[in-house]
């Protein structure tokens, strides 16, 4: 079964817009955000890139909605049964998911710590807190949350993997050909310009291979410790309500089949449990969550009482501000340019 990308997307803005799932629109792009740009991507040398490092962004985010679009089709937009195994391989997965789904007094003290670590002790997107959806408050009271909290659990567990100084140099690689690279020049630009991105390996950081085909943005599926496939922790923490759907998609995807395999084997499983580390590297007090505790209210459903031409006014008044703006940005700069061009 192959979904083309814009299928992904249609079907990624029916369930988002037509099912107000904006929570979880929110957190799937928070997590290709920090894949693209601090996971899978080599720490920035200062210079500009001036590889396609946008794209790379795009199809992170598209890899994630594929992965999520498999996810929805096999455990629907709201699963409300745990692996059987789930308790046995991941005591605290146990606790939190089984307390969202039950509210369990018992298992609260442990569920908000680990609530605590998944929104404030991980990396995410520069606006994160200053959006509803990045601060704690309801959080368990989403009718959508179990999904939510797949990929906020999946997002954690591959930052203290891939951040964890300890498990170099088995963690330096996003795949086989390393990891996103910045480059200082473009020599595609005038004949290929979508070739230009780059990766290279942790242990020959100076030999750079262009990345020519869509496979070669997916991680290693067998990296030792790690999860790398959303779909394949989904398989470890949630059972199918229905078991023609998850017949129907390992029948047909030879990858869901191996994932599924690997998820329900116990000899592959080794026990997970979330450690304490801060990983953010945000220690602004003034850009904490207290401080901004979602100032931003990013719900669509805000929006329902309008009509479309009343929605098509807001957007282009949103647009042309943010152009203005731009343009402003732009003259300042130009400015600056010349007055330090008169003084040399």
């Amino acid at each position: 079964m192959f979904v083309t990308t814009d299928q992904i997307i249609l079907i990624l803005n029916y369930l988002f817009v037509q099912l107000d799932l904006d929570a979880l629109s929110f957190y799937v792009y928070d997590a290709g955000f920090v894949i693209a740009t601090s996971i899978a991507r080599r720490p920035s040398t200062g210079k500009a890139d001036r590889g396609q490092s946008l794209l790379f962004h795009e199809f992170i985010q598209s890899w994630i909605g594929y992965e999520l679009v498999k996810v929805l089709v096999t455990f629907g937009l709201q699963p409300i049964t745990l692996s059987s195994t789930l308790s046995k391989w991941s005591p605290d997965l146990h606790t939190i998911f089984t307390y969202m789904l039950t509210k369990n007094p018992k298992m609260k003290g442990r569920a908000e710590e680990i609530l605590e670590l998944l929104f404030s002790k991980t990396l995410h997107c520069g606006y994160w807190s200053r959006v509803q959806f990045g601060t704690r408050t309801k959080f368990f009271e989403q009718s959508n949350g179990v999904l939510s909290l797949v990929v906020l659990t999946w997002l954690r567990q591959l930052q203290e993997f891939f951040f964890d100084v300890e498990n170099t140099p088995n963690n330096g690689n996003w795949n086989k050909y390393g990891k996103y690279t910045a480059v200082s020049t473009n020599p595609y630009k005038t004949t290929t310009p979508l070739v230009n991105i780059n990766f290279s390996t942790a242990e020959k950081p100076n030999v750079i291979v262009q990345i020519t085909n869509v496979n070669q943005f997916k991680p290693d599926k067998d990296m030792p410790g790690v999860c790398t496939s959303l779909e394949e922790w989904a398989f470890c923490i949630l059972k199918p309500k229905h078991q023609v759907q998850l017949s129907e998609l390992v029948d047909n995807d030879t990858e869901s089949e191996e994932r599924f395999s690997k998820a329900n084997d116990e000899n592959e499983q080794k026990m997970f449990e979330f450690n304490a580390r801060d990983l953010t590297t945000n220690t602004n007090e003034n850009e904490t969550e207290n401080n901004n505790l979602g100032e931003f209210n990013t719900q669509t459903s805000k929006n329902n009482d309008l009509s479309p031409c009343e929605l098509a006014c807001r957007v282009n008044m949103l647009i042309n501000e943010n152009l203005s703006k731009a343009e402003n940005r732009l003259k300042n700069a130009k400015k600056k340019l010349g007055s330090k061009s008169k003084k040399k």
